[in-house]
């Protein structure tokens, strides 16, 4: 659940990590660090899915809970500037629920929640943590459906590699945090890397001159454009320039007609579906992946 307090300026809460290791899509690094820093306010205090979930973390919990002697209860840990509000504590393990309209097969994809919760567990200094996913209907149905639940039983050391992660960037933003209080001046840009901001310049340079190659691109196609019809008024079909350069004017092609035969398999399905099923097998087809790449967008001011 996202975490709304009136202090939540002051700490580092669990829904701050991940924006802080930059996989959130609610908030950015940068401006998680201007609202640390006090040079910009936090105006979310909730939509209908934060709200959603207020209204089923509670049944989720009883529905976990059921005959257990060791209930989970919420419950809030400040450990110097780190803060956690967990949806459920019972002692030696974290509860973390979640609903979502995005459900994935396995629990290393929802990074962004396990996260948060292997925070609270080092937090709490215990070694098993639970994360519920509740799979959110399109209705908003606030009925509890335990069919949509799914829950995923983890512990410390599976991830200590993203556990190490996680204290590396927490690290990173508090020294950059200091930085940013200390000099409110600073930019974005003065907390990437070197060579990032290197490279990045090196980038936009060719962006601008990629931008101003589409310009003369545009205006190219226009005169040449221009050109053709006036040979076309003048009848001209080719001509040489003094220099050498010769200028052929190329006519357009009329569209035509022609018959080619199809097989019309929507047809043939209507009037033979017991004939159409008999050939209907599944395939397996691995569809393409994409390449990384970075969007640039280039300032218009």
């Amino acid at each position: 659940m996202y975490d709304v307090t009136v202090d939540r300026d002051r700490y580092i809460g669990g829904s701050d990590i991940p924006i802080i290791m930059g996989i959130s899509t609610f908030n950015t690094r940068w401006g998680l660090l201007q609202e640390k820093a006090g040079l910009k306010e936090n105006t979310f205090t909730g939509n209908r899915y934060t709200e959603y979930g207020n209204i089923l973390e509670p049944q989720i919990r009883e529905h976990i809970n059921g005959k257990r002697k060791k209930r989970f209860a919420p419950e809030q840990v400040i450990v110097d500037d780190l803060r956690g509000n967990t949806d459920g504590f019972n002692g030696d393990t974290v509860l973390e629920i979640k609903t979502t309209s995005h459900v994935f097969d396995t629990v290393d994809e929802y990074k962004v929640y396990l996260v948060q919760l292997l925070f609270y567990m080092q937090l709490y200094g215990v070694k098993k943590g639970k994360l519920a996913v509740y799979s959110r209907p399109d209705d908003f149905s606030p009925v509890f459906d335990a069919e949509r639940l799914k829950i995923y039983d983890i512990t410390l050391n599976q991830y200590t590699d993203l556990l190490a992660e996680i204290n590396a960037e927490i690290a990173r933003f508090r020294d950059d945090l200091e930085r940013l209080r200390n000099n409110p001046l600073l930019t974005e840009q003065d907390f990437q890397p070197t060579e990032l901001v290197a490279i990045s310049k090196s980038v936009l340079m060719l962006e601008q001159r990629m931008a101003e190659f589409k310009t003369i691109e545009a205006e190219h196609k226009r005169m040449k454009q221009a050109l053709f019809d006036a040979m076309e008024r003048y009848g001209v079909k080719s001509w040489e320039t003094p220099n050498g350069a010769k200028i052929t004017r190329v006519d357009a092609v009329p569209a035509s007609v022609k018959v080619v035969t199809e097989f019309d398999e929507a047809a043939f399905k209507a009037e033979n579906p017991a004939l159409y099923a008999m050939y209907q097998h599944d395939v397996e087809k691995r569809t393409a992946g994409k390449n990384g790449y970075v969007r640039v967008t280039l300032c218009t001011n």
